[in-house]
């Protein structure tokens, strides 16, 4: 979810960075365009509005980048409203009605499948429908009233094709916004399907998939750069007292705090994972056993200091162990383990590894 809030606010400012470039490059050009479009009244308002529009919405996207979203919507609907504008006067400015059919080809009509399409870029598929519909209601009313005592029947004729077109490409943009929609939930549930095989349901950490993948993509780096790894095996120690004595509701919330603690105290770029039960893992990529050993003896003094409210304390023993070249995970993980129930022999709440021994806390 986090990663996801994240990519949508990557986009969000390439959007920005894309429309304030756009805009400084745009609004001179429109201003120059109204200038030289003297001949056509209808194409010179519509430039001098639309730019009357784009300055403040330039200002709101510079001063307020969260604007962005809400100033796309407005712009969707004043270039539609805009471009109603310029087919009005286009059609009523002309004298006769087979000149006012002809004005709006090609640009005209281009510029109406433009504003029918923009709203599925703007607003959700099925509000975008509705302008687009609103957009071939508003045309043909004014073509209807502009054409329907027309002296020259075919005129009508070619205006009701015109609208039927629009209505098609309205119905297609429709279509396809609603084939995109499905394609996005899609996209999330797999996203969420992900989460769930890869996070252990209670503590929301990797799980012994993830933590075995971790595993391999460190080793394999190791293998090319002859960088270290080191593993941390470790769990909780009397974990089953705990639960008999005050229920697994103890040793769940005690599972889920260990996981929060320790992951706040691991360097970054450490992958901690639930490897099962009560036991978790570290991957430490870039170090030895000392410094590994130094980490989980700050994760073992969190631990200990942690307050479990009515069920008490708990306390861990921790392994450490590092890769050796032609080493395989399991490898690792075993003599991490071993490392592990060493400590625990020893009588728990220690750190031992394989290169040194660390205080007995």
């Amino acid at each position: 979810m986090k990663r996801s809030a994240e990519d949508v606010s990557d986009r969000l400012r390439v959007r920005r960075l894309i429309y304030l470039w756009s805009l400084v490059i745009a609004a001179p050009v429109m201003v120059i365009a109204a200038v030289l479009n003297v001949s056509d009244p209808a194409l010179r308002i519509t430039y001098v509005l639309l730019t009357a529009w784009l300055v403040p919405a330039f200002f709101s996207m510079l001063l307020y980048p969260k604007s962005v979203p809400f100033v796309e919507r407005v712009t969707t609907l004043v270039i539609a409203f805009l471009w109603l504008l310029r087919m009005a006067l286009t059609l009523y400015l002309e004298v006769d009605a087979r000149s006012a059919m002809e004005a709006l080809s090609p640009a005209v009509t281009l510029g109406l499948v433009l504003v029918t399409l923009m709203p599925q870029f703007t607003f959700k598929t099925r509000t975008a429908f509705g302008v687009g519909l609103g957009i071939v209601a508003v045309t043909s009313v004014m073509g209807i009233i502009r054409f329907a005592g027309a002296s020259d029947a075919t005129v009508f004729v070619t205006f009701l094709q015109h609208q039927s077109f629009l209505l098609v490409l309205v119905a297609f943009f429709f279509l396809l916004g609603l084939e995109k929609a499905a394609l996005a939930r899609v996209e999330v549930e797999q996203d969420r399907l992900r989460v769930e095989v890869y996070r252990d349901a209670l503590t929301g950490l990797p799980n012994r998939r993830a933590l075995d993948e971790a595993m391999t993509d460190a080793l394999e780096r190791a293998n090319r750069t002859g960088e270290p790894v080191a593993v941390i095996a470790f769990d909780l120690d009397h974990f089953k007292s705990l639960n008999d004595t005050h229920g697994h509701e103890a040793g769940d919330e005690a599972l889920r705090k260990v996981g929060t603690v320790v992951r706040q105290s691991l360097r970054e770029g450490d992958v901690l994972g639930r490897y099962g039960g009560e036991e978790f893992l570290i991957i430490a990529p870039g170090v030895g056993c000392d410094v590994a050993a130094r980490v989980a003896e700050r994760c073992r003094a969190a631990i200990e200091g942690m307050d479990l409210g009515p069920f008490g304390s708990v306390t861990a023993s921790f392994g450490v162990s590092q890769w050796n070249p032609g080493d395989v995970g399991s490898d690792v993980v075993r003599r991490a383990d071993a490392r592990l129930y060493r400590a625990k022999r020893a009588g728990r709440n220690r750190v031992d590894a394989d290169s040194l021994d660390v205080g007995d806390g």
